[in-house]
């Protein structure tokens, strides 16, 4: 007799198009932070073979996630390195901000290193920075290469009013003098400043880390490089007038920033977290910097497996 499904396989185990469903659903089990690796392991049976896994097969995947990622460990750096689609060597990260729904400001710039002392970047309000009062999202690259007690990334926080805004402060973390990411809206009902002193905040200096705050009228989430790391119930409008939106401190003048701060994008709607995902890892891909983690590999691998094994892909 004569079957299909050794070529059916080796196709799936080796399509372009297959691969990118599977980092898709990789990334949108693992977008947020406090996910047990055996829920997403449940999870990835579930959108793929819609069952469970038995425990059996539980263990063999959590096995085999342990050793593939420390085969991958042992592996050359350069060798992780993934050549970018034709889409984005002639699109580039921007525009996939631009094209993105509910995008109403964005602000580029490249090449623009803030002194900490003087210098800022200062965009006057109007009406479509004024929508983004029912949602909101502030997303940005930053790469500090200072610690200091008080610094502001991107706001709305001046004489004309207090809305808004994200920033760093100096915390120690291990012994250590670290910047440590708060949000901060000014209203009480939707939970005004965070800030949590654990590792998870932490933003490297001369490192570009990705940042997003997003609220949908009933939740405000942090994202840092992809995955969610503050959740909390909250309701109302964000405050909205005449102060200017900035880049690298106050519109007052203080909480200078030293460092860089590019791609900053303010929506009037709340990201979903596959999309924080797609941004992040578009970033990576458009700068040549799509290094990926040994887990993360490992768990497309593992994605990408369970697509074979029941012969159809899965999109999402």
């Amino acid at each position: 007799g004569e079957t299909t499904v050794a070529p059916q396989m080796l196709y799936m185990m080796n399509s372009r198009f297959v691969r990118e469903r599977a980092e898709a659903l990789v990334d949108g089990l693992t977008s947020n932070i406090n996910t047990g690796l055996d829920d997403v392991i449940r999870a990835m049976y579930e959108s793929t073979l819609n069952r469970h896994p038995t425990k059996e097969e539980l263990h063999t995947a959590i096995d085999f996630l342990d050793r593939y990622g420390a085969t991958v460990e042992n592996l050359d750096k350069r060798l992780l390195k993934e050549k970018s689609g034709d889409w984005w060597k002639k699109e580039g990260y921007s525009q996939l901000v631009r094209h993105q729904e509910n995008l109403v400001a964005y602000h580029r710039s490249s090449g623009i290193e803030l002194n900490g002392v003087d210098q800022r970047l200062e965009f006057s309000a109007n009406d479509a920075l004024n929508r983004a009062r029912n949602q909101l999202t502030v997303e940005c690259w930053l790469k500090p290469e200072d610690v200091r007690t008080h610094m502001m990334i991107v706001g709305r926080d001046g004489v004309g009013g207090r809305y808004w805004k994200l920033g760093l402060y100096e915390r120690k973390i291990g012994g250590e003098k670290r910047n440590v990411v708060f949000s901060q809206i000014f209203a009480k009902e939707l939970g005004e400043e965070r800030i949590l002193v654990e590792p998870q905040f932490v933003v490297p200096l001369g490192k570009w880390t990705h940042l997003v705050l997003t609220y949908d009228g009933a939740h405000r989430k942090l994202y840092l490089n992809g995955q969610m790391v503050d959740e909390i119930e909250a309701s109302g409008r964000v405050p909205v007038g005449t102060t200017p939106l900035t880049i690298g401190a106050t519109a007052y003048g203080s909480e200078w920033f030293r460092g860089a701060v590019d791609h900053v994008a303010i929506y009037e709607s709340a990201l979903h977290a596959k999309t924080i995902a797609k941004h992040y890892r578009g970033f990576l891909k458009a700068t040549g910097n799509n290094f990926n983690t040994p887990d993360w590999l490992a768990l497309r691998a593992l994605s990408q497996s369970l697509f074979c094994m029941n012969e159809f892909i899965y999109v999402d």
